[in-house]
């Protein structure tokens, strides 16, 4: 018998400026609720997050710009996984399709610093791993072969680099999630249970994907 949370009510409207303060005590409020099995309230939290997460990768504060990438990827896997908790696989492979394409999109963004799209093109292995873990786990989805096949037709110009994604499978199923900043944390601490992952369905998982 799990004790009951009371939740302090984060004060923020649409007209607020958006911070990573409230953000952060968003997403610890979804997980929260999540735990007590307060779906209506973790899903609309979770949703808030992702809002404020959305707003603040417009215009990061000075130096956050990879901690805001790091809450909006965190936000749409958060929610991603709620989703998929209660059987609805369709909007949660959305949330990861979305969450890989934004990161693709800003990291060949003329109009971003070079320090975000770097950024986001480290932080976009995880999403990839993630759309990879989502087959693993639910079978093949058409709007993941989309996202896939997107990157590799070239609809996301980006330098040529190593091919990292094998090697980041291969270290998570080593040791479970990594978190690739501070943020990530808190996607961590929802995640724990699911640490022990089958080796050979990701492995089966790439292998497809990337085929």
């Amino acid at each position: 018998m799990h004790e009951r949370i009371e939740f302090q009510a984060v004060d923020i409207s649409a007209q607020d400026s958006p911070s990573l303060p409230v953000w952060e005590a968003l997403m610890r409020q979804a997980i929260k609720a999540a735990a007590e099995q307060q779906t209506t309230a973790a899903r609309s939290t979770f949703e808030h997050a992702l809002e404020i997460a959305r707003r603040l990768i417009k215009a990061p504060p000075p130096g956050r710009g990879e901690d805001c990438i790091a809450a909006l990827v965190v936000s749409h896997h958060n929610l991603a996984d709620h989703y998929a908790e209660q059987g609805n696989q369709d909007a949660a492979a959305q949330l990861r399709c979305e969450a890989h394409e934004a990161l693709l999109a800003l990291s060949v963004s003329a109009e971003r610093p070079v320090t975000i799209r770097q950024a986001a093109l480290r932080h976009s292995r995880e999403t990839h791993v993630a759309l990879i873990r989502h087959v693993a786990r639910h079978g093949p989805h058409s709007l993941i072969a989309r996202t896939i096949e997107k990157r590799q037709s070239g609809a996301f110009r980006q330098r040529p680099g190593p091919a990292l994604i094998p090697l980041i499978v291969k270290k998570e199923i080593r040791n479970g999630l990594f978190p690739a900043s501070p943020a990530l944390r808190l996607r961590c601490t929802r995640a724990e249970h699911r640490r022990a992952h089958d080796g050979s369905a990701l492995h089966k998982a790439s292998s497809d994907l990337c085929e």
